[in-house]
């Protein structure tokens, strides 16, 4: 996660609710680019990164 931060890919990000999901603001093109560069997060085997969107513009 901190690499995507880094990479500009993850604009802001952190818990929601009771704590126990997370939601991050991400810039991407498209759904499909946000999930291939998540996939690749070392959570995502293990089933702990599970992807959900709402697409909206800013600006």
């Amino acid at each position: 996660m901190d690499r995507l931060v880094e990479d500009g890919f993850i604009l802001l990000g952190g818990p929601v609710g009771d704590g126990r999901q997370t939601l991050h603001v991400v810039e991407a093109d498209d759904e499909n680019e946000v999930r291939l560069r998540l996939a690749k997060d070392p959570w995502a085997p293990d089933g702990l990164l599970q992807v959900g969107s709402r697409a909206a513009r800013l600006g």
